[in-house]
């Protein structure tokens, strides 16, 4: 289902059909937030969802990425208790792989926002929603969640 919601999003977004339906900004926004917020709980995968409800609002390609970290920041960091409580020796026994992915976001961060910077609007945001649309693929091939 999740994979679906995804595609759906994705095309909507490349072909226009949001705006046809007058599914605009804050109501699409809306729905696919409650989407995201209800998968996010069931099944911890809603990055991407999310990224698709940001994308309906009129928030420019730094302030979005900025918008999609800080709420990924904040949901991390309320489960990390939650993994530490849980399984404590798990994530001890995994830390070497979680130090090089902490060095790998603060790497991406770094290179990436020059990039950012440059790229067009427009084309940032046709990137986003195919990138959108290759994760709920990846979803419903079962490669990803």
């Amino acid at each position: 289902m999740l994979g679906v919601l995804l595609v759906f999003s994705g095309l909507s977004g490349l072909t226009g059909l949001a705006a046809r339906l007058r599914i605009n900004g804050t109501g699409w926004a809306m729905l696919t937030g409650i989407l995201s917020g209800g998968f996010g709980g069931l099944v911890g995968n809603q990055g991407g969802i999310r990224t698709a409800a940001l994308l309906y609002f009129r928030l420019d390609r730094l302030q979005l990425v900025a918008t999609a970290t800080a709420i990924g920041l904040v949901v991390d960091l309320a489960r990390i208790p939650v993994y530490l409580a849980d399984g404590a020796d798990q994530v001890a026994e995994h830390w070497p792989l979680i130090a090089v992915m902490i060095a790998a976001v603060l790497a991406g961060t770094v290179l990436g926002t020059p990039v950012l910077r440059r790229l067009p609007e427009a084309t940032f945001r046709r990137v986003v929603f195919g990138l959108v649309i290759l994760l709920g693929l990846a979803f419903l091939a079962g490669v990803a969640g």
